[in-house]
């Protein structure tokens, strides 16, 4: 499942050199232009 949008106010995403991941997940999220998307989920 890949998620478009902007960043998800629910996920606590912590920035990890050039990807944000969600701790709680472990799902990573890469910028693109002004909205973040899934890369790889849990």
């Amino acid at each position: 499942m890949t998620a478009y949008g902007r960043r998800p106010a629910e996920l606590p995403l912590v920035r990890e050199d050039e990807v944000w991941r969600c701790p709680a997940t472990g799902a990573v999220y890469e910028e693109f232009e002004d909205t973040i998307r899934e890369v790889r989920g849990a």
